[in-house]
């Protein structure tokens, strides 16, 4: 009895098969091809990528004063990156502010983040900025911040 068998495509694109028969005697077929175009589910090519730095220092600043300074978003991918959530986390969440909480950035495209730092005190101030995206790979972006107030 004949037995099926079976081919495993490892990457996308056109592909060609070529099949034929082969019996007791060892007799072959001629042989039939088929082309079929292969896509490989949950890859599509078409997701967004965020890159951020990993890291902002906003240095020394006199209490009591802010300063701006601006985190650069950028789109890898090729699709629309959609933040749906942006927040400060951590002991000292409440001495940074971001100005907005949800943008999206076009493929190959940047998005200017801004971020506020205004040190109550005289000591040096952590947190950690969480960026919530539509980036299959980089859900939650972390980003951490720091900076000093000074006399």
């Amino acid at each position: 009895s004949a037995r099926p068998v079976s081919y495993t495509f490892t990457s996308a694109g056109t592909k060609t098969l070529y099949a034929w028969a082969k019996d007791a005697a060892g007799n072959v077929s001629g042989s039939r091809s088929m082309t079929v175009i292969i896509t490989i589910s949950g890859s599509s090519g078409v997701v967004a990528d965020i890159s951020t730095p990993t890291s902002l220092d906003f240095g020394s600043i006199k209490i009591k004063e802010s300063v701006e300074k601006t985190i650069i978003v950028t789109n890898k991918g090729t699709a629309t990156l959609m933040v749906a959530k942006v927040e400060v986390v951590g002991a000292d969440a409440s001495a940074f502010k971001v100005e907005t909480s949800r943008f999206k950035v076009n493929p190959s495209k940047v998005y200017k983040l801004e971020v506020n730092f205004k040190p109550t005190a005289q000591r040096s101030f952590t947190a950690t900025l969480k960026i919530y995206s539509n980036d299959p790979d980089t859900t939650v972006k972390e980003i951490s911040l720091r900076g000093k107030g000074v006399l």
